[in-house]
């Protein structure tokens, strides 16, 4: 028997709560869903960041490709050649650090989608529509638990003459 304690990975405000108390409900149903704006702006200035690394890295790529052809013919030094590789390929780390900052940024996104984790009955709702609550640490906020019924356990006790009767 699984028990799953339901818990948002990003704080914020929730807008929906999508079942009643008690519900059953399936292995990826949105349970909860918290306001996504914040994390849109996020993503959004993310990806300005990353294409302003990727132009950047662009101008500086051009500019080494630039002094490597003009070093043939010694119109530049091979230090002022080796200064661009390397503001080059400072760069190209920029762009690669700009590109997991736009990744965060989706997955946090996708995380303002509380979604059942396994199938079961829900429990009651801890945190209504338009409360704020805290994620993506161990004190998050409980919004409610899961409890699976495949398989179902019970338990019962019997005295050792009840035991020895039912065995006969």
């Amino acid at each position: 028997m699984d028990r799953v304690e339901i818990r948002s990975r990003v704080s914020g405000f929730v807008e929906n709560v999508n079942f009643k108390d008690g519900q059953m409900v399936k292995k990826g149903d949105v349970l909860f869903v918290i306001d996504k704006r914040p994390f849109e702006i996020a993503l959004k200035g993310a990806k300005a960041q990353r294409d302003q690394a990727k132009a950047e890295f662009d101008q500086a790529e051009s500019d080494y490709k630039r002094s490597q052809s003009l070093l043939d013919s010694h119109a530049v030094s091979e230090e002022e050649v080796e200064q661009r590789r390397q503001k080059m390929l400072s760069l190209a780390a920029n762009v690669d650090g700009a590109n997991a900052a736009v990744d965060a940024a989706a997955l946090n996104l996708e995380f303002t989608d509380v979604t059942a984790p396994i199938n079961g009955r829900a429990s009651r709702n801890y945190v209504d529509a338009g409360n704020l609550i805290s994620g993506g640490s161990s004190d998050a906020t409980l919004l409610t638990t899961i409890v699976s019924f495949d398989p179902i356990y019970f338990y019962f006790e019997a005295s050792e003459s009840e035991l020895l009767k039912y065995i006969r």
